[in-house]
């Protein structure tokens, strides 16, 4: 489970609007987050579709987008690239599947271009029947 005061402020936030729409249930619904409240992190937020034996990105983060030069809308996580980084990324994607509550994870990565990123990400689950995922929030931080 998440320690959210070891969260920085604005995952917290988002951490707490998933903790308000989930209630009393396990999870919330993709539904139950409209536009209006996802508005603070646009831009800073992927949804991912969670497939039996991958992810589809059914929005990739703008501001991910034009950090590291590739758009990735509509593609599957095992065709983004580095290859490694997509790897690591599903398997923790899977581990909240799996564990059906979110994960605060911290990252620097090299680039095969020699560009260093640095981030922060808390992925959240949701799903449809409010007890399978069927999606995931995935809030970006870059530190770098």
């Amino acid at each position: 489970m998440i320690d959210p005061d070891k969260l920085p402020p604005r995952l917290r936030q988002f951490l707490d609007l998933w903790e308000r729409k989930r209630g009393t249930g396990i999870l919330p619904a993709r539904a139950d987050f409209s536009f209006d409240d996802l508005k603070p992190w646009l831009g800073e937020l992927h949804l991912l579709e969670v497939l039996d034996d991958d992810f589809r990105f059914k929005v990739f983060a703008t501001g991910t987008a034009e950090r590291v030069k590739r758009e990735y809308t509509g593609y599957l996580m095992s065709q983004v690239t580095p290859v490694e980084l997509a790897r690591e990324a599903a398997t923790e994607y899977r581990r909240v599947v799996e564990g059906r509550t979110p994960v605060f994870t911290e990252r620097s990565q090299i680039m095969a271009e020699g560009r260093v990123f640095s981030w922060q990400r808390l992925i959240a689950p949701a799903g449809r029947d409010r007890q399978t995922p069927d999606h995931l929030f995935v809030c970006l931080q870059f530190l770098l």
